[in-house]
């Protein structure tokens, strides 16, 4: 009787351990998630869109600040 409930306490345990495991790589974040459901999804046609996007973005931040004569000589 006690051999039995041993064994599913050692089978939880190895359960446990395991999404313990999976939740670690998932908690890498946003970036990480981010990488990891371009992986599964295979939507890797994206990566070129937000970069695209986080550049203009960084252009437009650095507009507002001591940076701007330099992009503006750019446009």
């Amino acid at each position: 009787m006690a051999d039995e409930s041993d064994s599913r306490d050692s089978g939880r345990a190895g359960e446990f351990e395991q999404q313990a495991e999976r939740a670690a790589k998932a908690s890498t974040g946003p970036i990480g998630e981010f990488w990891y459901f371009l992986g599964r999804t295979r939507k890797f046609w994206m990566v070129p869109i937000l970069v695209a996007l986080l550049l203009a973005s960084l252009i437009v931040v650095a507009g507002g600040t001591a940076v701007a004569p330099l992009i503006y000589a750019l446009f």
